[in-house]
């Protein structure tokens, strides 16, 4: 099996990029016990940019949903949930 590129993105706001199998692997490659999963926010397959650091609230950010939110927010119409005519 091919090693993949996973984006890990850590909990003090830190992104960085390991290669491996599979997500365990590729963290026990760069040297991570399996302690430093508790550190871990998530992770995402690829070599990911989507989500950027919030400083103000500790949190990462995925650019995406702030873009679509931004663009429903421009033009004017109301959120509908699923299965909302």
């Amino acid at each position: 099996m091919k090693d993949k590129i996973y984006t890990l993105y850590w909990r003090t706001g830190e992104r960085e990029l390991v290669r491996g199998r599979n997500p365990a692997e590729a963290m026990t490659l760069a040297g991570y016990s399996s302690g430093a999963v508790g550190a871990l926010d998530f992770y995402s397959e690829g070599e990911d940019k989507d989500y950027t650091w919030d400083a103000a609230t500790r949190q990462w950010k995925s650019a995406k949903v702030a873009a679509a939110i931004a663009q429903l927010a421009a033009s004017g119409e109301k959120p509908k949930c699923d299965g909302e005519a």
